[in-house]
């Protein structure tokens, strides 16, 4: 065959190539317009720090509330994962699902894994050295940046599935009055070292006095006889009648060691928090029921819990349904209190009053109505 002739049948072949490509690619961006603007998933920030304690960089992760930025005048608890670089993505998933039935919280994931959390001494009083970098790494240099960078309140959570559960129990052994509540989530028990450690703390009145008010909840899944049977020891120990902190062991046969983290953490958390919403009765009576129940709910958890702009659209509704005389009153009070502390929100002005057209507080309606011109006109 001719040369020149093969050459442009190439040449055909390589152009017919980049045309039918070209028609590919046009095709794509006609009928699947977001294929070529995909943006990842984001569900936490990723940090890294220096550590002098572990004389190596140290990774972590920081979820925000949804209305940091806009809420400044807001302090939130805070909730750490252990192992976060695995635990952080469902940690928050649960937390986001079960949204409406807690505090919102600033999540942190802490990267570790392996020594980090082994005991810093073992039963023979051999240090370990790793474990104890770590431990200094975590209370003395990560506690105290998330602290001084973020907005936190006087709440802290401590959270651990599995080898990082070690670490949870380890830390409210030796620290017990540094967390407010103590999530460990299927701890390795094999060698009866927590069933022992508990029984000798136990005795310790100073120990007691400084993990009471302090919640803890150690789940088991269906593992072998190796981890149940401990898990079975430890539970009578701790289930006895005795000053300290608050124990809540539960045990999920049906679930696999890799399957039950998010049905622990579920439990946890729902438990931690019961009575975290406003009953109907609560918010019938409206804003005065709203501030008294609020008022109760920041002394039990030691820290300021603010009537959010959610619980007064569900207080609209309910005094919507109440029917009763003072209804009518009782929803102005509602709209003089969000205009004393969210009148500079536009969107959350205009959402009470949407629900209050709705239910047909016309007079409260009007008022809000009034404020947004005068928003307007600035």
């Amino acid at each position: 065959m001719n040369k020149g002739i093969l050459f442009c049948n190439k040449t055909l072949q390589y152009c017919f190539g980049l045309l039918l490509s070209g028609v590919l690619i046009v095709f794509l961006m006609v009928f699947f317009p977001n294929h070529s603007n995909a943006e990842p998933l984001i569900y936490a920030e990723n940090y890294q720090m220096h550590s002098k304690n572990t004389q190596s960089n140290r990774q972590y992760s920081v979820r925000l509330p949804k209305n940091y930025e806009k809420n400044s005048s807001s302090n939130y608890p805070v909730i750490y994962f252990m192992a976060g670089q695995w635990s952080m993505l469902p940690g928050v998933a649960v937390m986001d699902t079960i949204e409406d039935d807690l505090p919102e919280f600033i999540i942190v994931g802490v990267h570790s894994k392996g020594d980090d959390h082994a005991p810093i001494k073992d039963e023979k009083g051999n240090q370990n050295s790793e474990a104890k970098a770590f431990s200094d790494f975590f209370y003395n240099e990560l506690i105290p940046k998330i602290e001084s960078e973020y907005r936190v309140a006087d709440y802290k959570i401590l959270s651990g599935y599995s080898g990082s559960a070690r670490f949870v129990l380890h830390s409210l052994l030796d620290k017990s009055s540094r967390f407010n509540a103590y999530f460990a989530f299927s701890p390795s028990l094999e060698s009866y070292i927590f069933n022992r450690r508990f029984k000798t703390q136990l005795e310790d009145k100073k120990w007691l006095s400084n993990s009471s008010k302090r919640s803890v909840y150690i789940t088991m899944s269906s593992e072998g006889s190796h981890m149940q049977e401990p898990f079975e020891a430890l539970s009578s120990l701790l289930n006895e009648e005795r000053a300290g902190a608050k124990y809540t062991l539960r045990r999920y046969p049906d679930e696999t060691h890799s399957s039950y983290m998010l049905l622990g953490l579920i439990f946890a958390l729902r438990d931690l928090f019961d009575g975290w919403v406003p009953s109907w009765s609560v918010r019938k009576k409206g804003l005065s029921g709203l501030q008294y129940f609020y008022k109760e709910l920041s002394e039990k958890y030691g820290f300021d819990v603010k009537i959010s702009s959610h619980v007064v659209y569900q207080t609209i509704f309910a005094l919507y349904r109440s029917e009763t005389a003072l209804h009518h009153l009782k929803a102005s009070e509602l709209v003089d209190f969000q205009l004393a502390n969210n009148s500079n929100y536009r969107e959350k002005i205009d959402s009470l009053n949407y629900q209050l057209k709705e239910y047909g507080f016309l007079k409260a309606s009007k008022r809000l109505e009034n404020h947004l011109k005068s928003i307007d006109r600035m």
